[in-house]
């Protein structure tokens, strides 16, 4: 029979061998993550500081997205993007990176947004990525 010490030592024991699982910590532009499968990391950059605004959608939701320059998001899941630059005068630079680990394929896009054009939309086809600006 175990007294309530030992107990207490298994426990936390057990706790430290197993582990605890936490959550992802999320600030106000950055989704949560609730899915899996190939990863679609985004890297924006451009002129330091700039507002810009856009949404990814991922697992069937379209989650918007807003922040300041450089930004980046990495997530298993994201289907579809989004991004426009909240002042025409900003440049907008992206880099995107798709990684199925599963089916061993991987892509990347990589452009810039220059004063005068808006932003750029992409998504992920098949095993790649095709990516428009406008």
């Amino acid at each position: 029979m175990l007294t309530t010490l030992p107990r207490c030592v298994l426990t936390a024991t057990v706790l430290a061998l197993v582990g605890c699982q936490g959550t992802k910590p999320t600030g106000p532009s950055t989704p949560t993550v609730t899915s899996s499968g190939p990863v679609v990391s985004i890297d924006l950059s451009g002129t330091e500081g700039a507002p810009f605004s856009g949404f990814v959608v991922r697992g069937g939701q379209r989650i918007v997205v807003t922040g300041r320059l450089p930004w980046s998001l990495s997530e298993p899941g994201i289907a579809e993007f989004e991004f426009l630059k909240n002042r025409a005068s900003d440049v907008l630079n992206y880099s995107i990176h798709y990684d199925n680990q599963k089916a061993d394929a991987h892509a990347s896009q990589s452009g810039q947004i220059p004063p005068g054009q808006t932003g750029f939309r992409g998504q992920v086809v098949g095993l790649g990525l095709s990516t428009s600006s406008f």
